[in-house]
């Protein structure tokens, strides 16, 4: 049995998109596989500067040097997918999804929310590559969207509850979406289709919070801000053994969206301090807050981070791994698909 659908994809594209679910899965690093880590591997940042001045896509090496503007954007949230060699972008304050190349180059426009009340307001949003769909969250309308990577097959997420998502991530392994709830201070799970809703963590503080989440899928854990706490928690997948890595204490700290490298095993973060300072600050830590460096300083109101994981090309050693992955996926959708068929 192959793992490869012919007719979609050229074979090495295919390995390449298939990988993503084996780093899901495996422990996609130096330390375990003994590969080198393909250079460079890039950090994105969207960073609002002054008003009247350029709104920037920031690329930098990932200590933060060389940093230099790649588009000027209304950006808010990112992700990459560089095993199609693109980064996606939200432009909340104009209802936009866009993407470009991973230089900034060939810039465009996947999705527009109508000009209707209420405006459908992109704001957080993650890549399920393996599925080759791009899941947000819209603001004031307060629902959950989804659509493939080239803009088409736009759907609607039916999901009860919803108060207002903010942050999302994906778990394409297994095939479930997180989100954070902005103004109840919750993290939810559901499956990929929105059904099975579950709360996980209830988190704390009296102002809207948790502008950022991310899964570390090696580790079993996610990692979230509390941007009124001035903290950084992370727990397991299913919200158990809840704990405080960072607390911050700088005047006016605002952390914001929070990123994490699969192959160094590191926590990247923002802490946004323009209402203080005119800047923002952008962190590096071990996983478990320790080590924790100071990587840039930037002029305005930096509110996205993203990092681009290794070419296909450094994980051909793990597309085995992956068609294992894909096709228990498979099997879990059968599973399903079986069991509706049997209470019809």
């Amino acid at each position: 049995m192959t793992c490869f659908d012919s007719g979609r994809h050229p074979f090495f594209a295919r390995m390449a998109t298939l990988v993503v679910a084996c780093v899901s899965l495996c422990q996609a690093s130096e330390r375990a596989y003994g590969l080198t880590a393909p250079s460079p591997r890039r950090l994105f940042i969207t960073n609002n500067t002054y008003i009247g001045q350029s709104q920037q896509l920031l690329s930098a090496n990932l200590d933060g040097s060389s940093p230099q503007v790649i588009a000027l954007t209304q950006g808010g949230s990112l992700d990459v997918d560089v095993f199609q060699d693109h980064i996606y972008w939200t432009e909340g304050n104009v209802g936009r999804i866009r993407r470009a190349s991973l230089d900034g180059s060939n810039a465009e426009t996947l999705f527009q929310a109508e000009p209707t009340f209420p405006f459908a307001m992109p704001v957080g949003f993650s890549i399920d590559p393996a599925g080759e769909r791009l899941y947000w969250s819209t603001q004031q309308a307060n629902g959950m969207r989804s659509m493939k990577l080239d803009g088409s097959d736009q759907q609607v997420l039916n999901i009860a509850g919803l108060d207002t998502p903010y942050a999302v991530a994906v778990d394409g392994a297994q095939e479930n979406l997180y989100w954070t709830d902005y103004r109840l201070h919750r993290i939810y799970r559901s499956n990929l289709d929105g059904a099975l809703p579950t709360l996980i963590v209830q988190d704390s503080g009296d102002l809207p919070s948790g502008d950022g989440l991310a899964l570390d899928l090696t580790g079993g854990k996610m990692y979230w801000t509390n941007r009124m706490l001035d903290t950084v928690q992370r727990a397991n997948l299913d919200g158990s053994q809840r704990e405080t890595i960072i607390t911050t204490s700088g005047v006016g700290s605002n952390l914001r969206d929070i990123e994490i490298d699969p192959i160094s095993q590191k926590l990247y973060w923002i802490d946004d301090r323009k209402d203080v300072s005119e800047r923002s600050y952008v962190y590096r830590s071990n996983l478990d807050g320790s080590g924790r460096e100071l990587l840039m300083e930037l002029v305005g109101q930096a509110s996205g981070i993203a990092i681009s994981v290794p070419e296909p090309s450094a994980l051909m050693l793990l597309g085995l791994a992956a068609c294992g992955a894909l096709h228990k996926r498979r099997q879990r959708r059968e599973r399903r698909s079986s069991s509706s068929r049997q209470r019809l």
